[in-house]
């Protein structure tokens, strides 16, 4: 956030400048580049885009359901292939929910990481 000023941030907000973009917002980002999104506004780090995606799953009801549409064919998810470890962009369709760890080691599938707030996303 940067901070122009009383007078300055007033007469921005008037104008229908925000302070950060909406969750819907930052979903179409995400739908229509994620790549760019984790690259380029945050600099390629992977804690930082999971963070992101924590912070969107949490408000989950604020996504409108064109944009929810949209994401389900972007390959925005991360997976985790636990052979290798190696996380990767990925759609939500492709990536596994895996709560038998012997079937993630006998079929490696690339799986969400485990964590809820980002499997319920």
């Amino acid at each position: 956030t940067v901070d122009f000023g009383s007078s300055a941030n007033s007469f921005l907000l008037q104008c229908g400048v925000k302070s950060e973009p909406s969750v819907d917002e930052v979903c179409q980002l995400l739908a229509r580049d994620p790549v760019q999104v984790k690259l380029s506004r945050l600099k390629g780090d992977d804690e930082a885009y999971l963070a992101l995606l924590r912070q969107v799953s949490a408000r989950m009801t604020e996504i409108s359901p064109r944009t929810a549409t949209a994401l389900k064919s972007a390959p925005f998810a991360v997976g985790i292939t636990q052979s290798t470890g190696k996380r990767q962009m990925c759609r939500a369709s492709d990536c596994s929910l895996v709560d038998d760890t012997l079937l993630m080691q006998l079929f490696d599938p690339v799986a969400a990481p485990l964590e809820a707030g980002i499997e319920t996303f």
